[in-house]
């Protein structure tokens, strides 16, 4: 038998296919086949290790597909069981059920899925699949014991047989597996069981965001002939990288947030958009979402700029990680620069630094006795007296991407703004600039 989960820790996952009406209450299978032999689509599970993942591939007329999973509790033990194949020469020679030596290997769980896996949304990736095994093959030899035929002459379908093995990238395809994944890395050797609303919170990762979005396509047009595969160097640091930065945001959790398949498979969705690999008739991993296409038109044609701001990201994590300049609260009225969530909260900081702002509202008193907006000319203390005094906005307007490593903030960087046209500047991806704003009130009037 091909182990070739053996080399990696990570690959915990299997498939059972069946049609038991008691799905979730053990594995058990006939230790031989009806021509007496060890059929692996039947003994396969015993190689499986205690706290791996098995899911449940239910083969009933009112549902075909994946429709939860369970933890291996427990060894193999041989018992007597009782059994019917259900291949075609054993239905058309109506083999009745008997009994023979088989096993029995215990099962923690069940964990139903909200929504099953069907057949028909398998058959709807077909493409995404086929990729799944080209690329698990090339790192591991054939026989991966996968439980779907993927066949140029008919659809995708289930093979004949009992037990499977499920690379991990294929888990990691499809956000409906997401909290098997989280199961698996949070699996231990004991009696624990794990709270469904525990393992659902686990998988809930939050959707990719627009910096590491940029960082995948980075390292996607690095290698773009060639990309690095799941288990390369390159994939298992930015998976770190990511992991980090989402600690610095607070927005992930290092055991489970983005770990290499995720990264390699994020990486590998820009591929539908490359006219090097398109247009010789491929079409690459579909299930992307949209914010990958504005990346893509964003950064691809640009590397100069791309590389700019991959830098600005990881010195900005890098520098900041361990205090209160990307932790803090995202300000709901101020727009995420297209440069992604870092920057955008680097730049606030910047902003709302008092030391800085007290310092460039008294250069400005003192060069126009008076603070009034760049773009509007409000002034508060023309409008409000006393009450108005040193209340305006301070607004820097050298993009942070651009700042050298070790460079601080100008006086020279920096206008005033009234709140109003500060929003304005925020209220887009792509931020205006402090004469587009102008421009715009000149032309309202």
């Amino acid at each position: 038998m091909n182990r070739w989960w053996e080399v990696d820790a990570t690959e915990r996952f299997w498939l059972e296919a069946t049609d038991r009406h008691d799905i979730g209450a053990d594995l058990r299978a006939p230790l031989l086949d009806d021509g007496g032999k060890d059929n692996w689509r039947y003994t396969l599970f015993r190689t499986a290790r205690i706290g791996d993942v098995v899911l449940h591939y239910h083969k009933g007329e009112d549902v075909q597909g994946i429709i939860g999973f369970s933890i291996i509790a427990g060894i193999s033990e041989d018992i007597e069981i009782v059994w019917a194949a259900r291949g075609r020469y054993s239905i058309a020679k109506d083999a009745d059920p008997r009994p023979r030596p088989g096993y029995r290997i215990p099962l923690r769980g069940l964990y139903r899925f909200t929504k099953p896996l069907t057949l028909e949304e398998l058959r709807s990736h077909r493409d995404d699949i086929a990729d799944v095994v080209a690329t698990q093959e090339k790192v591991s030899a054939p026989p991966l014991y996968f439980p779907f035929e993927l066949s140029s002459k008919r659809e995708l379908r289930l093979l004949q047989g009992y037990a499977f093995k499920l690379p991990k990238l294929f888990l990691s395809t499809f956000v409906e597996l997401n909290m098997a994944i989280a199961a698996a890395d949070e699996a231990t050797i004991g009696d624990a069981v794990f709270p469904l609303e525990a393992l659902e919170k686990i998988a809930r990762n939050p959707s990719w965001s627009r910096d590491e979005l940029i960082l995948a396509l980075d390292l996607y047009l690095k290698h773009r002939a060639s990309p690095p595969g799941k288990n390369s160097v390159e994939v298992d640091e930015l998976s770190k990288f990511l992991n980090a930065m989402g600690q610095a945001l607070g927005v992930g959790d290092k055991a489970t947030y983005r770990n290499p398949n995720g990264v390699y498979m994020k990486m590998m969705n820009f591929r539908r958009f490359d006219p090097d690999y398109t247009d010789s008739g491929k079409v690459g991993l579909t299930r992307g979402n949209k914010e990958e296409e504005f990346i893509w038109a964003d950064f691809s044609n640009d590397l100069p700029r791309l590389a700019q701001v991959v830098n600005a990201i990881r010195q900005a994590v890098t520098d900041h990680s361990n205090d209160s300049e990307l932790s803090q609260a995202d300000d709901p009225d101020f727009h995420e620069a297209e440069e992604g969530r870092v920057l955008t909260r680097l730049h606030r900081y910047r902003e709302r630094s008092r030391k800085l702002v007290e310092k460039f509202k008294a250069a400005e008193l003192k060069k126009h006795s008076r603070l009034e907006c760049a773009a509007c000319k409000f002034d508060f203390s023309e409008k409000y007296g006393k009450a108005g005094n040193g209340i305006i906005d301070v607004h820097h307007t050298k993009p942070v991407h651009t700042l050298a490593e070790g460079d601080k903030t100008n006086l020279a960087d920096l206008v005033l703004l009234c709140p109003n046209c500060h929003r304005m500047v925020h209220s887009s991806k792509r931020w205006l600039t402090v004469s587009q704003v102008s421009d715009l009130i000149n032309k309202d009037c």
